[in-house]
């Protein structure tokens, strides 16, 4: 391997790099849009690459073939499945926080 090989190599990760930020960006804005119910700037686009990127093994095109008020109905239906178990997992670790922090006062 040679100092060619190298640059080639580093320009091809540091693309992948490039376009997997790229992705991330666009998913965390298709997020902040859900999150504020903002619904109306989202494009179909929008949604089928954010989709693709948090739903890796979707097939093809016509699995991503939803309206954006399927695509809301889905958002939503998740939103209200998970928050409940996201918060009581924060709350979990808390309390396992404040329980760690009281032995360590008592034993100091």
């Amino acid at each position: 391997m040679n100092g060619e090989d190298i640059s080639q190599d580093s320009l091809h990760e540091l693309e992948e790099l490039s376009k997997a930020i790229v992705k991330h960006e666009l998913v965390l804005n298709v997020v902040r849009r859900v999150a504020a119910h903002d619904y109306d700037r989202l494009s179909e686009e929008d949604l089928a690459t954010a989709l693709l990127a948090l739903y890796p093994n979707v097939e093809g095109e016509e699995d991503l073939d939803l309206t954006k008020d399927e695509m809301r109905s889905t958002f939503e239906s998740r939103r209200t499945r998970e928050i409940p178990r996201l918060k009581e997992m924060v709350e979990d670790e808390l309390r396992r926080e404040f329980e760690l922090l009281a032995l360590l006062e008592k034993e100091a």
